[in-house]
């Protein structure tokens, strides 16, 4: 696979380059010794320089992963398993036009 190189718009005068490459083997090495957040920091500077690079959204994937299942590890959250359910205490809606009528009267008038 190519490397994509795209021009650091802080260093254009000197005309130096930066490679995601090195970015990317760097948020693995961080994910895989635990420290997510900077995993995390790391790839959003690979977005920052290139939006759409598909190995990055890949390795986004697995550090939310990676931090949702150490907060389940340690008793931050919970997961039966199951669908999220709806509030214990939904909010009444307010008398008059919902939201989805609204859209539902806009995408009539589109038709």
């Amino acid at each position: 696979m190519a490397t994509k190189r795209i021009k650091d718009p802080a260093a254009a005068s000197r005309g130096s380059t930066v490679s995601v490459q090195p970015l990317l083997r760097s948020a693995r090495a961080q994910l895989k010794a635990g420290a997510h957040h900077e995993a995390r920091e790391t790839i959003q500077a690979v977005f920052a320089i290139e939006p759409g690079n598909p190995l990055a959204r890949t390795l986004r994937k697995e550090i939310l992963d990676a931090a949702l299942r150490h907060l389940v590890a340690e008793g931050f959250a919970e997961w039966s398993g199951g669908k999220p359910k709806g509030s214990k205490h939904p909010l009444k809606p307010k008398a008059g036009p919902t939201v989805s009528d609204y859209i539902v009267e806009e995408r009539d008038r589109l038709r």
